[in-house]
């Protein structure tokens, strides 16, 4: 029997992955946030994203097809962007806490995804983490943790990394995590970005082969269907 969707909360010994609410404002605000600031457009460039309709255009179009899923997972609203915003445990926190009320997060200082940009490449993983939290080791910890689910529990056998070849952070954390190279792409602004797979795949992009970030499926409608756009109260 499918399950209902993606799962809402993740664990790792440090963080909290929350799903991200399409219809909560306040997470898209964290996700343009982290998107927008100088360091992150230093390392990936600018992405001209800067309104909730933006943003949620991208995670429209860069949504993961049933078809690549093997697992019994069935993405419902608002839940259907595999998009997790990261969370770091206060130290009250026991590592081995279940549940968000055994103890209090601090502020989202992270975001990682699950995307599936182009039918030309298998779904990738992707995350940003707040400046202030660099060099910590949190983006290889969170993304251990998704590429365990997404291989485990959503049964993806093929999952890609393509940091921008000049961001060494992440091409270090894909090769902590497990990633092996797997190749180079070239995205629409014309730069070069690193291609790294699982060990297990046989997949090996294409030399010459142009990648979309923003997404190449067909969804160009910039709309947004949070609460504050809407006028609608959050309702917990």
């Amino acid at each position: 029997m499918a399950s209902h969707g993606f799962a809402h909360i993740l664990y790792t010994p440090r963080l909290v992955l929350k799903l991200c609410d399409s219809t909560n404002p306040e997470h898209l605000d964290d996700n343009l946030r982290l998107l927008n600031a100088p360091e992150t457009v230093a390392q990936i460039g600018d992405t001209g994203m800067c309104s909730h309709a933006q943003i949620s255009r991208w995670m429209r179009a860069v949504r993961i097809h049933p078809s690549r899923m093997s697992g019994e997972i069935v993405p419902v609203a608002p839940h259907k962007e595999a998009v997790w915003l990261v969370y770091l445990k206060s130290s009250e926190t026991s590592k081995k806490s279940q549940s968000m009320n055994e103890g209090t997060v601090n502020r989202v200082i992270g975001v990682i995804s699950i995307g599936h940009r182009s039918k030309e490449i298998p779904p990738d993983v992707g995350w940003l983490v707040d400046a202030a939290h660099w060099s910590k080791g949190y983006a290889t910890e969170a993304a251990r943790e998704i590429v365990r689910y997404a291989t485990e529990d959503l049964g993806i056998e093929s999952l890609i990394a393509f940091p921008l070849e000049t961001n060494i952070p992440s091409i270090k954390t894909s090769k902590k995590v497990g990633f092996v190279d797997g190749g180079r792409i070239a995205d629409q602004n014309g730069r070069t970005n690193m291609v790294f797979v699982l060990p297990s795949m046989k997949w090996r992009a294409n030399e010459g082969l142009i990648v979309n970030f923003m997404g190449d499926w067909d969804e160009v409608q910039e709309v947004c269907e949070c609460t504050r756009c809407n006028g609608r109260e959050i309702q917990d």
